[in-house]
Order: structure tokens, then sequence, then C-alpha cells
């Protein structure tokens, strides 16, 4: 669940916090908490000092930089020739993440190499936030 709140992208205001207590990750959208053990019908007021009453910890995304980095260092791997030159085209200019994802789509044994790579990265990642 911490490599989801790592990674969650989402212009809406979403916030995801840790509870240092429990150990539980804890999404507040809007006037709605998700997570463990939350009443999903608490009131706003409620939310409020529910907040306040725990020793939460904000979980700040990793942002685009990282995960660039990741395609990147991926790409990097790749042996040379026509797959490497072009996925390492794809991730140059705007729309990287999209471009570089269609272009993968395109070569299924490439794409389960990088998933993998990915989430082992965001696993390192989720492991040094927690330190």
């Amino acid at each position: 669940m911490l490599i989801v709140a790592l990674t969650y992208s989402d212009s809406g205001g979403a916030v995801h916090y840790i509870d240092n207590d429990t150990g539980a990750i804890i999404l507040l959208m809007g006037d709605e908490l998700i997570g463990e053990n939350i009443d999903e019908d608490m009131a706003s007021d409620d939310l409020e000092e529910y907040l306040m009453n725990r020793n939460l910890t904000t979980i700040e995304p990793i942002g685009s930089r990282q995960d660039y980095q990741i395609l990147a260092d991926f790409v990097d791997t790749l042996p040379d020739g026509i797959i490497r030159v072009r996925l390492d085209d794809a991730i140059h200019g705007k729309g990287v993440f999209r471009r570089f994802k269609d272009r993968l789509y395109e070569y299924p044994e490439i794409q389960k190499q990088y998933y993998h790579l990915a989430e082992l990265a965001h696993r390192e990642i989720a492991l040094r936030w927690l330190e």
C-alpha cells in the first residue's frame, strides 16, 4: 500500500498519510477518508478531529522526475539495437510517459522486463522512505 501511495498521481488534491502508531495507510479524498478501521460515514467535523488526534505523516508522491529516471535507467539496460533506439526516442520530448508505454506495448517481453524493474525500483524507494 505504501508503494501505491508513493506512486499515486492525482491532481484532485488527494493526500495519503501513514499512521505512525499502527502503520496503516490512509487516503484523504475531499471529505472522504479511506483506510483500515475507518468509519466511511464519518462526518467532516469528526474527520478533522480524527486527523488531528492521530500521529500521521504525509506521504508525498515520488514525482515524475524519479519515474522518468526509472524509464531512463531501464532503457540503459537494453542491448544496442532497434528496440533500445525506439524506446530511447520515446523518452525525449513532451508526453514521455504515454509515448514510452505505447512503444513498450509493441514489445511484450520487454514490457514485462520494464514492469518488473519498475516494481523493484518502487520497492527500493518505499524502503528508503521508511528509513
